[in-house]
């Protein structure tokens, strides 16, 4: 007895608002009555609340996986309600197309089915897919032609309103008087001379709530541009910031102008416009005074994060004290020690380069893994875009039979014959790109284990790297992605230093101690050095992006 085919049933809803009779349960249902209609079995393959707009369906795990399925052969039909279930790009559906054309796959829908090697049906899905995205850019049009005339009605269109507004029972923008008289407060501190960072204090000596604090209930998750890190914010540390406060004094909208998809709209005022000038001639004084007071960088700036609070620390420089402080210390101290800046930057400066004491192990994972895996991928993609063309040319051939034949005109003939062209087009260009990253990539691999072969110190590297400009440094340590966790040991009054980064293309561990200062430790040092072009390759290397970036993992503890 013959085995009954599978009908793989995908169902996808936008996560707009779901149309009537495309929620996910009718899809399913309709998937499975047309499963009894072939006599076949089925699988569901499920998307809730994924878009499909664009070329992107990394968010989209279900169609993934079934992609995966078809480029295994496990696949041979394939059911949505509409074509625009799997996209609404054209761009996605010619990849999608020559994808099923190749692995002979059927696609069912509530109005029939089609086969994409059958060149009328092709044709037909073709006008489909462009008809889907004038409907997707017309809705566009029609709910951004929505917002602007709410905006112009006053209406706010966005999750938080601004400090001193509220929203009335029709959504209307109106004064909100409690906020408006605080704002005015701040304007008059500002006005009298005070910066943001005093009038910060103030505001939170005063108990005066943000509006996080009053929004937020439950805290939120912020993310560091620096490390991309995650960490949780509780509700109460939503409190009053310098920066805070200097978005609030420099928003026009307080002064009756209010900026949406590059126009201006008129908004409710709190102060007049000549006083909201007036506050942007006393900020800038206030800058110009803080600059002459000297302006001071700092290499690990984004980078460290309190090992008891989770806030990041900013450098404070003053005539006794150079230290690396948790920003917590602003308002109520969680209890971090600060680490000396000068120390704490020569630490980890001297980690990241220092790689001599763990040079077999770099030689040992470029050896087992370096850049082969990349290779093999690059290698591959190649073969799928020379496929892809192989299967245009034949298109190409069959579309000048069918003319010759006479089954088609010339203005359709010109119509897929032009399609054709630009498919062909796009994939020669990948295709040139890719082969010029795998010859990229071989030399890398060819170049490194050159200098592999006769390698014994790294001492010249760090010379090298340590020549580097204050700016390149810094720059380096972000390319790299440190992230410093900093935490204080009372009982031995040092501090732990946890030092993550990617070195690319490698994977390191290494645990060391930093004794207190007056405390000597001993460490390993090669004898042999590289000559100047492995330096500067190796320089480069170190900056040099790839497909992978596994951490490096330190542990410090220092005074």
């Amino acid at each position: 007895m013959n085995e009954k085919k599978v009908l793989h049933i995908y169902c996808r809803v936008s996560s707009d608002v779901q149309l009537q009779g495309y929620s996910l349960q009718a899809q399913k249902l309709a998937g499975i009555e047309k499963s009894k209609q072939l006599d076949f079995t089925y699988k569901l393959h499920e998307d809730g609340g994924k878009s499909a707009k664009d070329e992107d369906i990394s968010n989209r795990p279900a169609l993934t996986e079934l992609l995966r399925l078809v480029d295994a052969g496990e696949v041979s039909d394939i059911f949505v309600t509409e074509t625009d279930r799997l996209t609404r790009s054209p761009e996605l559906h010619s990849k999608l197309k020559v994808k099923f054309m190749r692995h002979n796959i059927i696609l069912h829908t509530l109005s029939g089915s089609i086969d994409y090697n059958n060149y009328d049906q092709e044709f037909m899905a073709d006008i489909k897919a462009l008809i889907n995205k004038r409907e997707n850019s017309l809705k566009s049009a029609r709910s951004i032609r929505g917002m602007i005339e709410a905006v112009k009605k006053g209406r706010w269109i966005g999750l938080i309103i601004p400090y001193g507004y509220r929203k009335d029972a029709n959504k209307i923008m109106v004064i909100d008087d409690e906020e408006a008289e605080i704002y005015r407060q701040m304007v008059a501190w500002c006005l009298s001379g005070d910066g943001t960072n005093t009038i910060a204090k103030k505001l939170n000596s005063l108990n005066i709530a943000t509006r996080g604090r009053k929004v937020m209930l439950n805290g939120t998750k912020v993310r560091n541009r620096y490390t991309n890190s995650v960490r949780q914010v509780t509700n109460e540390e939503f409190v009053w910031r310098p920066g805070t406060v200097y978005c609030l004094l420099t928003c026009p909208i307080h002064k009756g102008e209010r900026k949406y998809k590059g126009e201006i709209y008129p908004a409710p005022k709190i102060i007049d416009e000549k006083t909201w000038e007036r506050v942007q001639l006393q900020l800038k004084k206030n800058r110009n005074c803080a600059f002459n007071h000297g302006v001071h960088d700092y290499l690990l700036k984004g980078l460290l994060r309190c090992g008891v609070c989770g806030a990041n620390l900013y450098g404070k420089i003053k005539s006794n004290e150079r230290t690396y402080m948790c920003s917590s210390k602003r308002y109520k101290s969680c209890g971090l020690r600060s680490p000396n800046l000068d120390r704490l930057e020569a630490i980890v400066w001297d980690r990241v380069i220092n790689s001599g004491e763990y040079l077999s192990q770099i030689q040992s994972e470029w050896n087992e893994h370096g850049n082969d895996a990349a290779i093999k991928t690059s290698d591959n993609d190649i073969a799928g875009f020379k496929s892809e063309l192989d299967m245009l040319d034949v298109r190409e051939q069959k579309l000048f039979e069918l003319y010759e034949l006479g089954r088609i005109d010339i203005e359709n003939f010109d119509s897929r014959n032009t399609a054709i062209k630009k498919e062909k087009k796009i994939l020669l260009s990948k295709l040139k790109n890719e082969e010029q990253r795998g010859l990229a990539l071989a030399q890398i691999k060819n170049q490194t284990e050159d200098l592999f072969a006769g390698l014994k110190g790294l001492w010249n590297v760090r010379k090298e790297l340590d020549k580097m400009a204050f700016k390149e440094k810094r720059e380096l340590l972000h390319q790299l992605g440190a992230n410093i966790l900093v935490t204080w040991n009372a009982k031995d009054r040092t501090h732990n230093i946890d030092l993550t980064f990617s070195v690319n293309g490698f994977n390191y561990q290494k645990k060391a101690i930093m004794l207190p200062i007056g405390k000597k430790t001993k460490e390993s040092k090669p004898t042999a050095f590289w000559s100047g072009d492995q330096v500067q390759f190796f320089s480069k290397l170190f900056r040099r992006k790839v497909n992978y970036q596994p951490q490096l993992h330190i542990t410090e503890q220092a005074q």
